[in-house]
């Protein structure tokens, strides 16, 4: 996967990050897009294909859910 993050500079929710505290999504935004690739004949449609997503961080982990563009 080759993801590219946007996400909001808010120093804020930077600061409580860094204090590995979980950060309420709704209080910044973390869009993606990403470019998947697999070498199985029957998935190649994933070759072709632009997938757009929305992510959150947590403390200790961070959560993206992709979409695909048709």
């Amino acid at each position: 996967m080759f993801p590219t993050l946007h996400t909001c500079r808010c120093t804020e929710v930077i600061a409580a990050l860094a204090r590995g505290e979980d950060i309420d999504p709704t209080h910044y935004y973390m869009r993606t897009h990403a470019i998947l690739e697999t070498g199985d004949p029957d998935l190649s449609w994933i070759n072709r294909t632009l997938f757009v997503g929305t992510g959150a961080r947590l403390a200790d982990q961070m959560i993206m859910t992709l979409f695909v563009i048709r």
